[in-house]
């Protein structure tokens, strides 16, 4: 499942307060896609974040999005705002 889609998924699957037990018995197995082809399970991305309930499905959102792995990040150390360091091709007038 691509992540866009896990939004709807939590608000089909969840009816907040909910334990987080709760949530892994009803989508802990969903298996989210990386841009790479790599996938993690919704069980294995919280588990990095500790939290023991959830108040509401927009909190459980943000839980999964803050805690996925560096799969899911871009080109690592890309910044589009820093100075381009590729050799420039010299113009003359």
């Amino acid at each position: 499942m691509r992540l866009r889609e896990m939004r709807n998924e939590i608000e089909d699957s969840v009816d907040p307060p909910v334990e987080e037990s709760m949530v892994l018995d009803s989508m802990g197995d969903t298996e989210l896609e990386a841009p790479g082809g790599e996938s993690e399970t919704v069980a294995q991305v919280l588990e990095r974040g500790g939290t023991e309930t959830y108040g509401t499905t927009v909190e459980l959102y943000e839980s999964i999005l803050g805690n996925l792995s560096e799969a899911y990040v871009g080109r690592k150390g890309y910044d589009d705002r820093g100075p381009n360091l590729e050799p420039k091709e010299h113009v003359s007038f």
